[in-house]
């Protein structure tokens, strides 16, 4: 347990436990007159003084607990002498010190499994290999899970294609293919951001989704055709075109069967403005979670 207490008299604090193998910082510090001691106390009521600072001043440090059974940590406050009360405030904070214990990495040297010594964090980030997409050029993938439950995580870094400008078009960009086989998509993110090369977009305010179909046609919206924004909830309008994420969250139940489409599209859709743009930088962060069926 972690605390921080403020003792403006002579007293003592709360207590802290800490576990055989735990560590603990502590510390002392605001303005005061007195004396704080940092103490510990066994399981049979004998305490130990860990640090005696100097009058009117703080301390800080780490406790460690070396013995077979649990300890308690804590603060002593107590005046200057028999005729001077402590006054002021001294701040008085114990934190936990999560020590590894034991610690498992794949071939990549990544940390897939770690067990701290207080038993309170368990971090399992799996990387998989296993059934996994593929990732089209601009874009590297993360992939974890088990081989049927997979959380896809796509960092986007290309452009969009030529946006001739003073026309409405919406145009897409492949990110993600699926394997072989049926899918359930339950849960997208996207955080996208149109970055203009030519200074002609800046303004504009095109519409983003995520799609199962590339998105395409003289066309200033994504919302006539299903396919082009099915990987989301709706299409959602950006801020600009100068480098705004533009982000959605997303509960959805997108079925792939064995024969359908296996691709994941960002699309875009505006009635942009003159001149438009080469070669629009399309950049940021795509998750898709997804059960693999057959």
């Amino acid at each position: 347990m972690s605390f921080s207490q403020s003792l403006t008299a002579a007293g003592v604090s709360q207590r802290t436990s800490v576990q055989p193998g735990q560590s603990v910082t502590y510390s002392v510090a605001g303005t005061f007159t007195g004396y704080v001691d940092v103490r510990i106390a066994s399981g049979g009521g004998a305490n130990t003084v860990l640090a005696a600072p100097a009058v009117d001043t703080g301390c800080s440090g780490t406790y460690k607990n070396e013995s077979n059974s649990a300890t308690w940590l804590y603060f002593s406050a107590f005046d200057t002498d028999a005729e001077t009360a402590m006054t002021g405030t001294a701040v008085c904070a114990a934190t936990d010190v999560a020590k590894v214990l034991s610690l498992n990495t794949n071939d990549a040297g990544a940390t897939v499994m770690a067990l701290e010594e207080d038993a309170l964090s368990l971090r399992v980030p799996i990387e998989n290999t296993y059934g996994v997409g593929t990732a089209a050029a601009g874009v590297t993938v993360a992939e974890y899970g088990d081989g049927f439950l997979h959380v896809t995580r796509l960092t986007v870094n290309t452009t969009l294609g030529a946006i001739a400008g003073g026309a409405n078009l919406a145009l897409g960009k492949l990110l993600y293919t699926l394997p072989a086989g049926a899918q359930v998509i339950d849960r997208s993110y996207f955080s996208l951001a149109i970055t203009q090369t030519d200074g002609n977009i800046t303004a504009d305010t095109p519409y983003v989704c995520l799609g199962t179909v590339v998105a395409s046609g003289v066309v200033n919206t994504l919302a006539g055709t299903a396919t082009f924004y099915n990987v989301g909830v709706a299409q959602k309008a950006a801020t600009d075109c100068d480098g705004t994420a533009t982000t959605q969250t997303n509960v959805c139940a997108i079925v792939r069967e064995a024969a359908d489409a296996k691709t994941i599209y960002a699309n875009v859709a505006d009635g942009w403005a003159a001149s438009g743009d080469a070669a629009a930088l399309l950049t940021g962060t795509v998750v898709l979670r997804w059960t693999q069926m057959s």
